[in-house]
């Protein structure tokens, strides 16, 4: 059964590469020949298999299914925010996922039901990328991952790390590879709306996301500074070199 999409796979990869086109090196993008191939192979396959998924999760499951989905996928990353934390020396916000983790995996049937906010435990996301920022790697260029999107060279190195943080990882390779199947599905459906504001503005998709997730990036590292070329109404497309 699994042959069947060899042929599949193949071709969305030669379609991808046809539609990178080839061109100069930016300094603010070294990557973006790269970039582009992994970012068309990344629309196509989300086309083709992601979002025909993603609308049916949308529209076949009630909201207290998706809701408990999504609860389930955040208390299973729930160990790689407590990490991050000791990591980066919050050892309180340490203590408080680690609370939440422990409460809402017991109480909250594996994570399906969130019990830990409605009595006060906080919701912290954190990353390892967040913490090699904080480390000192604090200039890192735009990388588009596949079957991810958009991210940095430190952020994707950040989210393999992640992967060994959290437990679905050493699951059975079945239930371990449907988890992340289910993760895919539902970060799509919740980018939806985005992506439908992305096809209406009708200008180049690839510059688009690189420009806004680079400015949002550096807005949520610098803890909700304007970056100050952005203030200044440069386009903010990369950071220097890393």
């Amino acid at each position: 059964m699994r042959m069947r999409f060899i042929p599949r796979i193949i071709v969305t990869i030669c379609i991808a590469t046809f539609m990178s086109t080839a061109s100069a090196i930016d300094n603010n993008d070294p990557y973006g020949p790269i970039n582009k191939v992994v970012f068309y192979f990344n629309q196509i396959t989300f086309g083709l298999y992601i979002k025909p998924a993603a609308r049916a999760y949308d529209v076949l499951l009630p909201f207290p299914v998706k809701a408990a989905v999504h609860n389930f996928i955040i208390n299973m990353r729930t160990t790689r925010y407590f990490v991050n934390d000791v990591l980066q020396g919050e050892l309180l916000m340490a203590a408080n996922d680690a609370a939440r983790f422990v409460l809402n995996s017991t109480l909250g049937l594996f994570g399906l039901f969130d019990v830990a906010t409605p009595i006060g435990l906080k919701f912290y996301s954190e990353n390892l990328g967040n913490t090699l920022y904080k480390w000192g790697w604090k200039n890192s260029n735009y990388l588009v991952v596949p079957l991810v999107g958009p991210s940095t060279l430190r952020d994707g190195v950040g989210l393999l790390g992640d992967l060994f943080l959290t437990p679905p990882t050493y699951f059975q390779p079945k239930w371990r590879d449907n988890y992340y199947i289910l993760v895919l599905i539902e970060e799509h459906h919740d980018s939806q709306d985005i992506e439908d504001l992305v096809a209406i503005a009708g200008v180049n998709d690839y510059d688009l996301i690189r420009a806004s997730y680079m400015q949002h990036r550096s807005y949520e590292l610098s803890g909700g500074v304007v970056p100050e070329s952005d203030q200044k109404g440069n386009d903010l497309l990369g950071e220097p070199p890393a």
